[in-house]
């Protein structure tokens, strides 16, 4: 497995052949792509810049979209998101599904992986209350964990940025780390990948309107129903061995 050095160069390597091939952007190119979007308008107003590059340099855009939100979602920049609904409508759905989804899966997994490495007093320090409750959280649920921890990543219970940074420093496997993060993001992912078809109708950035949000909380909660089921049989068998005891004494 490859070091967090050795990530960061190779990261850093790709981004400067991205930076260094790319073709010179005109002024208001750069004011358009190099500012957060605030309305619906700004993202249209980035849609079309990324559109006219991939007509002339398409597979340099390709490159300069993976890196950039792969970088974004490694070192918890934000910005993904909107990269996320401009997918869509830049790519196609099939091809954007594919390279958010893959990014973000791959961002995740370096973003583990470096927290593992540099990241444990600073995150214990910054939240600590909310990294004490994670832990508390995953430490109750250990008996099926993989359930839990694809609970929390389709329902808003610990922040993305939390789980993705502390994960790790809690003892969740990288294996079940990986499986849940793929099967877990699969909605979030066609839901920005929704919006970004529907980009003339955008008019606000950021948020999940409220059919997508009842959708999100119905698959949560089927998510966490062995969770229930294994942790009611922990208790009945507890109880059970409890009476024993009692009975034996």
């Amino acid at each position: 497995m490859l070091s967090t050095t050795q990530m960061f160069l190779i990261g850093l390597v790709i981004n400067l052949f991205v930076i260094y091939s790319f073709p010179a952007l005109s002024d208001g190119d750069k004011q358009k792509l190099f500012r957060f979007p605030k309305s619906g308008d700004e993202v249209r107003g980035m849609y079309q810049v990324i559109k006219s590059y991939t007509e002339t340099s398409y597979w340099l855009v390709v490159l300069a979209f993976c890196s950039t939100y792969i970088n974004f979602v490694s070192f918890c920049v934000p910005g993904s998101g909107v990269l996320a609904v401009l997918a869509g409508p830049v790519f196609g759905p099939v091809i954007g599904f594919t390279m958010v989804h893959g990014c973000s899966i791959t961002g995740a997994c370096v973003c583990y992986l470096i927290s593992m490495k540099v990241g444990a007093g600073t995150i214990k320090d910054r939240f600590p209350e909310k990294f004490g409750y994670f832990e508390r959280q995953i430490n109750e649920n250990r008996h099926n964990l993989f359930w839990y921890f694809l609970f929390l990543r389709l329902a808003p219970v610990v922040p993305n940025l939390l789980i993705n940074t502390a994960s790790g420093l809690v003892g969740i496997p990288f294996g079940t780390y990986v499986t849940a993060s793929l099967v877990g993001q699969i909605p979030f992912t066609l839901i920005y990948i929704k919006t970004g078809m529907m980009l003339d109708e955008l008019t606000t950035v950021g948020g999940i309107d409220f059919k997508s949000m009842l959708g999100l909380g119905a698959l949560a909660l089927i998510a966490l129903i062995p969770t229930y089921l294994t942790k009611k049989d922990a208790n009945e068998v507890e109880a059970e061995l409890s009476d024993q005891k009692s009975s034996a004494q």
